[in-house]
């Protein structure tokens, strides 16, 4: 080729499938595997190519931080969804243990309640005994004693006893009337202030000298623990 015919062109060597994505239409593509274009041509290809590098690098880059954000939001949305999770299990734990300690408390009070009603009624069937055991109330005569008693709600009781009735028996009395929420209580006259207590029990009422009456009151006994530190 002369001169003047390679006057204007340039040779260059670049793989084919890069000119051929850059260049279209560009004059002289072959199959050949190297290729001459005119510098015009060069110009074209390598302004295309630069471009399209640059692209191709802003979309790299503008890719880089959508990631990150899809990154970023995906590992929020898992935290959420574990927190959610944590929290409906903990709501159904306590839910659980609310439900748990309702049904103790309302089988403790169900207990309670029994155990009450056993007790009361055990109460009640000590009263009657008793009170069957004192028999009949006797007529005023020479031999009966009369007795008043006064508890400590303000109730008074009245009641005659056979001057040989044990001092059990006003104790018995007491129980059967009751008024009284315990047995731990002793009987006293103020005048003269006597203590008819527990170990005069087989005494009779002419031998106590409560005959032929008698005014007591009751006197309930607490009991009073001393904690002694070490």
């Amino acid at each position: 080729m002369s001169d003047a015919a390679t006057r204007g062109k340039v040779t260059v060597n670049a793989p084919y499938h890069l000119l051929r994505d850059g260049l279209d239409g560009v004059e002289g593509q072959n199959s050949g595997r190297n290729d001459c274009y005119t510098a015009e041509s060069c110009g074209r290809w390598f302004t295309c190519y630069c471009n399209r590098k640059v692209e191709a690098e802003e979309r790299r880059t503008n890719l880089r931080p959508r990631e990150e954000q899809d990154a970023a939001y995906r590992t929020a949305l898992e935290a959420d969804q574990v927190r959610t999770v944590r929290e409906e299990e903990d709501e159904e734990r306590l839910e659980r243990e609310a439900a748990e300690a309702e049904r103790k408390r309302k089988e403790e009070e169900e207990e309670d309640t029994s155990e009450r009603a056993e007790r009361e009624a055990a109460r009640g069937r000590m009263r009657q005994d008793k009170a069957l055991a004192l028999g009949d109330e006797p007529g005023k005569g020479p031999d009966v004693t009369q007795v008043l008693i006064r508890f400590p709600n303000g109730e008074r009781k009245r009641r005659r006893f056979e001057s040989n009735t044990k001092v059990q028996t006003l104790y018995a009395y007491v129980d059967s009337l009751g008024v009284l929420q315990t047995e731990e209580y002793s009987l006293i006259t103020n005048f003269p202030r006597t203590v008819s207590g527990r170990d005069k029990e087989s005494m009779s009422l002419k031998d106590a000298g409560l005959h032929p009456q008698a005014s007591f009151f009751i006197e309930i006994k607490f009991h009073i623990l001393l904690f002694l530190s070490p």
